[in-house]
């Protein structure tokens, strides 16, 4: 089991989905995210497991963004630095709200690859949040 504290709030990385989650359980002594818990609980079937909703994306991408700040510190901090280390080789000026729109086409690529694999759209959701937040966007 992997946690961190933040605030009064611990995560932890679900041991089924790798999510970093605030909301686990524990499901035959490893830690698991909620949506992964509800999954446990719910009676066997022969149905598919539930795709990733909406809600639960955002969800995720705001535990992921809240442990990321924790360990990293302010998101607009560490763009700035990521825009002026890629300005500087790349030889063109870099802003921070352009890290956060490549890292989301990083994101985008990897989703299309494997398109079931909701970590890919979960960072994507974590870094459209940060880029609307570094860039200062308007509701």
């Amino acid at each position: 089991m992997s946690t961190e504290q933040s605030a009064a709030r611990v995560s932890a990385i679900c041991a089924r989905c790798g999510f970093i989650t605030f909301n686990f359980g524990c499901v035959d002594g490893t830690v698991v995210c909620s949506i992964c818990l509800d999954e446990h609980k719910a009676p066997s079937s022969p149905l598919p497991a539930p795709s990733l909703t909406r809600s639960a994306t955002l969800e995720a991408a705001r535990d992921v963004t809240a442990s990321r700040e924790a360990h990293h510190g302010d998101p607009r901090d560490t763009f700035v630095r990521i825009a002026e280390m890629w300005t500087a080789i790349l030889g063109t000026v870099v802003e921070a709200h352009h890290v956060a729109l490549c890292m989301g086409a990083l994101k985008i690529i990897r989703a299309a690859q494997d398109p079931k694999r909701g970590d890919n759209w979960v960072d994507l959701a974590g870094y459209a949040a940060c880029g609307a937040e570094v860039a200062g966007a308007k509701p």
